[in-house]
């Protein structure tokens, strides 16, 4: 018998996996900006590199080589950089390059949890009617049925297991 918990869990699930390609659209966005700006500041390390006729590695080797800690530091700070930018564009190639159905198993992998932090404190929730909507919102219906089975059959191996019936 399907109640009207039942129904309103249900509607709740479709609702809450409906936000799910709106949220990793938005994070995109912002990944987006992270890898555009992260570019920026690489790019000028290499034009500096050039400027000195080195290659960015040699470049930050020099500086990673020093004994003096202050100096040695932007060396870190430069490397850093350009792990950062190779991270964050990894990331967002394989979630640009990702199906909708693998986007939240790409969007988990490959995440950054800073920027999903922030991306979270700015979400809204919202709704559109895209096919893309419309299947997670199947999916959430389709895992509400799906909890509420399991949960149902654990309630009944409960109470058969400790002799309880049902009226």
């Amino acid at each position: 018998m399907i109640t009207l918990f039942d129904r309103l869990f249900c509607v709740f699930s479709a609702l809450l996996f409906t936000q799910v390609p709106r949220f990793i659209e938005l994070y995109t966005t912002r990944l987006a900006g992270h890898v555009t700006e992260a570019e920026r500041i690489v790019n000028r390390f290499v034009e500096v590199a050039k400027g000195f006729n080195l290659t960015l590695s040699s470049y930050i080797a020099k500086f990673l080589a020093l004994s003096d800690p202050e100096i040695r530091s932007q060396g870190e700070l430069m490397q850093e950089s350009v792990d950062r930018l190779h991270a964050l564009s990894t990331g967002y190639t394989h979630l640009i390059d990702a199906s909708w159905y693998m986007k939240p198993m790409v969007f988990i992998r490959y995440g950054d949890w800073d920027i999903v932090r922030a991306t979270m404190d700015n979400f809204s929730f919202g709704l559109s009617f895209t096919t893309q909507t419309l299947a997670w919102m199947v999916i959430g219906i389709a895992a509400a049925v799906a909890v509420m089975k399991i949960v149902s059959w654990l309630v009944r191996s409960l109470k058969s297991s400790f002799g309880f019936q049902s009226a």
